[in-house]
């Protein structure tokens, strides 16, 4: 087995519930996830890892700069951003689905 892949949230906030779905999945598939940005409330300068879930909360262009030098999956949880969601996969919740709706998302980053 590899190293484990690096997972960023990139949201300015916290939430429980949210914080703790993320640390569920990403320990179910041996990411390491960097919940800086969530505690801090400022995107990393640089960003070396494999992926990126947001919830495209704060600057939007800040955010969107940060997506394009990253260079690599991003997932928006978000369903407020439209100018994002062309560009972006998302996690969409669905009626009765919204695990395996999130986990066919996260998949771009397991691959």
């Amino acid at each position: 087995m590899g190293a484990p892949r690096r997972v960023l949230f990139a949201a300015p906030w916290w939430h429980e519930d949210l914080m703790r779905g993320m640390a569920w999945h990403a320990a179910e598939r041996g990411w390491h996830l960097n919940l800086e940005t969530a505690l801090s409330g400022r995107l990393p300068e640089r960003w070396a890892g494999d992926g990126v879930l947001t919830t495209l909360g704060g600057d939007p262009v800040a955010l969107k700069r940060f997506l394009v030098h990253a260079r690599c999956p991003a997932v928006s949880l978000s369903l407020n951003c439209p100018e994002f969601e062309r560009s972006t996969p998302s996690a969409r919740p669905a009626a009765s689905a919204t695990a395996s709706t999130s986990t066919a998302s996260f998949a771009v980053m397991s691959a």
